[in-house]
């Protein structure tokens, strides 16, 4: 048969809305410039094409139609749409900027459009009419709609440059600290600290405990290990589900962390997802299953009486591709649904926020991340310095790495080190992030904060930018985010200023043309900036040495290096924030240190002293939509100030 999408627009409707019945699975033809045959492309690519000359028909031009269905595709899998998913569309309406589809009767995602952009939604199925009908102005702050940001973790380019790092454990030390740098995802880290929790207590590692993380060089962490006894040791590694863990012997710890590295860049794809659970149709019936201590999945398994064995061993090969069942641990919550009385689905939970879902498709098993919808609630901070920031911020309640966001982003105005006095004071009002029953997950993003230090004041504000990102602007619509950062080192202590010294190895008076920051030898260093780079080699009494030129103006040099990252060599670019190198006291040296230089117009400058420009402004449209964001913040933060 051939559906004619346009008549069935005119066909099925109602006062309020119209209703188009998706045929995606009783369909075989559908009109995509009048025909095409369905038996030559998937039904992802049938399903697809089919939204989008229904949109198309409904009122969209091309490329919003293809925004569109790019946008539902992030919630929900084309592929999965059944005979009773249909289509919420506005009645009447000139301005078509909305649409739903309810996917069980129960669920929907909606899609809204603003400005240029679209952005996704998780409801009910009933809100969606009634949002479409009656509230298509009421997003922000709505109650009733879970907004779908992309969460998952995206491939790293097989010839992504990555450095590895030696990490020993001092006192104070913690691997939230060890794991965060610039370019680091935070909820990455949560979830690898989460995989590692599972077995053992981040809390309770030890003073002198020895370890490796590798990562790539803008920060994300494709895994690491520590050695826990003389024995013992576990590797935490990066997979498409997500972050995953095991134990193992010291010496193996290396081989298998940089093999399971090796799988993971050679993923091509990325992983199927949804944000619905595939597991939501009326008609399955479920079982909750317990794996006991000893046994494994396939052994479980196999003992109940509907599940075929070579359904059994086609279904856990596809649970391979993405996780490993090795990893499941005694207790770990599986369920296994049946259709029809025949084997389904299985649902591997892996943690709060996500589960593994393979599915009996027409064309065999396939594997899908069901990464869960979350609800953010806001909280609102207040640290005023008696003692120290850290310690103050732990009286305040406020998490780890939201002040760690907080110390990164206000670093490009603010030196933590020298500018804090007593009685400063810093505002944050952040996110939280809760699953359905309320429960706390984890932190999420920070919506505003404030430094009043004694000469300063400096807000920040998050924007999402035209291009999708979550970024930082002050109150004029000025990025945060500076040319150059002033201190290309975390936790280190400036042991030497800039400015005529008496040399702490020649013993005369000389011209100290940068400043020098005390740390541990491999204590990594970052990229001050955006830029090219000039030099990387040993040069004389700096010892190993980098040298960037940023732009017509500005460069920066990184001395007495105990080695440079993978792959930094002269010609290459690097993003600020990137690690380039390591602390060390290679040349002239009398300790582990990093000797750092700014140079403009060719002439060394003082770093400390130096007005850095200011980062990227907003344009005129995005500044109507800031001020509108501005406003609401700020009217929230009054109150709690008041």
């Amino acid at each position: 048969m051939i559906y004619n999408i346009y008549k069935t627009l005119l066909l099925i409707s109602n006062k309020s809305l119209i209703k188009i019945i998706l045929f995606f699975l009783l369909a075989s033809h559908i009109l995509v410039n009048n025909k095409i045959n369905s038996s030559n492309i998937s039904k992802d690519q049938f399903n697809e094409e089919l939204l989008k000359k229904v949109l198309q028909g409904a009122g969209f031009n091309l490329k919003d139609a293809n925004l569109a269905t790019n946008s539902f595709s992030s919630a929900y899998p084309l592929e999965r749409l059944t005979d009773s998913s249909y289509l919420i569309l506005p009645f009447g309406d000139k301005k078509f900027d909305s649409f739903a589809i309810s996917i069980n009767g129960k669920e929907a995602v909606l899609i809204t459009k603003t400005k240029k952009t679209f952005k996704t939604f998780i409801t009910s199925t009933e809100y969606a009419h009634y949002f479409l009908e009656k509230e298509r102005d009421k997003i922000l702050d709505n109650k009733n709609l879970l907004e779908i940001e992309d969460h998952f973790i995206k491939i790293v380019p097989k010839n992504s440059n990555f450095a590895d790092e030696n990490i020993v454990f001092n006192k104070g030390d913690t691997l939230l600290n060890f794991l965060y740098i610039p370019g680091a995802k935070r909820k990455s880290i949560n979830e690898a600290l989460n995989a590692f929790s599972v077995h053992f207590n981040p809390k309770k590692i030890k003073i002198k405990t020895k370890g490796k993380i590798v990562r790539t060089n803008n920060g994300n962490i494709l895994g690491f290990y520590l050695f826990l006894s003389k024995r013992k040791a576990i590797i935490t590694y990066l997979t498409p589900a997500g972050y995953q863990s095991a134990k193992v012997h010291n010496k193996d710890a290396s081989i298998l962390l940089y093999k399971n590295i090796k799988k993971y860049l050679g993923q091509t794809t990325q992983p199927n997802k949804t944000r619905i659970s595939l597991l939501n149709d009326p008609q399955l019936k479920k079982k909750n299953i317990k794996i006991m201590k000893g046994s494994n999945l396939f052994n479980t398994l196999k003992k109940h009486k509907q599940v075929d064995i070579n359904d059994l061993a086609n279904m856990i090969e596809s649970l391979k591709k993405i996780y490993n069942p090795k990893n499941i641990k005694a207790g770990q919550n599986i369920i296994l649904a049946y259709k029809n009385n025949k084997l389904f689905a299985l649902s591997v939970k892996v943690n709060e926020l996500r589960e593994v879902q393979v599915i009996n498709t027409d064309a065999g098993f396939k594997e899908y991340i069901y990464e869960k919808p979350v609800k953010k609630i806001t909280l609102f901070r207040e640290i005023i310095i008696s003692s120290n920031l850290y310690v103050d911020s732990i009286r305040a309640r406020l998490p780890q790495e939201i002040l760690i966001d907080m110390v990164r982003l206000f670093s490009y105005s603010i030196d933590f080190q020298r500018d804090i006095r007593k009685s400063n004071r810093f505002i944050v009002f952040y996110e939280y992030l809760q699953n359905y029953q309320g429960v706390n997950i984890m932190p999420g993003n920070i919506i505003y904060a404030k430094a009043k230090l004694d000469k300063n004041e400096m807000e920040m504000f998050k924007f999402k930018t035209s291009d999708g990102e979550n970024k930082y602007y002050n109150q004029f619509g000025e990025s945060i985010r500076k040319t150059l950062m002033k201190t290309p080192i975390d936790g280190a202590r400036l042991s030497s200023g800039f400015g005529k010294r008496i040399h702490p190895i020649l013993g005369y008076s000389k011209m100290h043309k940068g400043v020098d920051f005390a740390a541990k030898q491999g204590t990594p260093i970052y990229a001050a900036g955006d830029g090219i780079i000039e030099r990387a080699n040993t040069n004389g009494g700096y010892g190993k040495y980098i040298r960037i030129r940023h732009n017509s103006e500005y460069k920066t040099a990184y001395a007495h290096l105990y080695k440079f990252a993978r792959k930094i060599k002269k010609g290459v670019f690097v993003k600020q924030g990137q690690t380039i190198g390591y602390v060390g006291s290679t040349g002239r040296s009398t300790g582990p240190h990093l000797h750092y230089e700014i140079l403009f117009n060719n002439k060394h400058v003082n770093p400390q002293k130096l007005k850095l420009p200011d980062g990227k402004k907003l344009n005129k449209d995005e500044m109507k939509d800031f001020d509108k964001i501005k406003a609401d913040v700020l009217e929230k933060v009054n109150f709690f100030i008041r």
